[in-house]
């Protein structure tokens, strides 16, 4: 937001402190009865009038992003590349109208399988697993690829 705009910035620990931390607005009397600060994270923090409160969530949750992406890209082109050879290689009736027909479903309100995903994954236990959530992401990839 400066003027001229910076294109390079000096970078703090501020940031990384704020990644790796939670931390909350103490009052005065609050901090002036903690013991001194133990690192540069918690001395920041303090300055600020800010109490660390215990490390973050944020390392394992990336962890989580990636294996999921990682895995419904793997399993969504393993799936997807034999499909996608079979209908250029061979002879498909209605090779043709298969633009259309992906576009059609992809216009087709997402919302009413909600439901049924829901029931299906609960049956199967499969709620908040990442295995879950690869497969959900896969579905959805490989449905909007091939219209099916």
């Amino acid at each position: 937001m400066a003027y001229p705009p910076k294109v390079l910035s000096e970078p703090t620990v501020e940031g990384y402190c704020n990644l790796f931390n939670i931390s909350f607005a103490a009052g005065s009397d609050y901090i002036a009865h903690l013991p001194p600060p133990t690192g540069r994270c918690d001395l920041l923090a303090r300055s600020r009038g800010m109490v660390i409160a215990g490390a973050s969530k944020t390392p394992g949750r990336l962890v989580n992003s990636v294996v999921m992406g990682f895995g419904s890209t793997f399993l969504s082109v393993f799936l997807g590349t034999p499909r996608g050879l079979c209908v250029l290689a061979l002879r498909v009736p209605g090779k043709d109208d298969l633009p259309v027909l992906i576009l059609s479903t992809a216009l087709h309100a997402s919302d009413c399988r909600c439901d049924s995903i829901y029931l299906m994954y609960r049956q199967l236990g499969l709620l908040d697993t990442a295995v879950g959530m690869i497969l959900l992401y896969t579905a959805v990839t490989c449905h909007w690829r091939s219209g099916s």
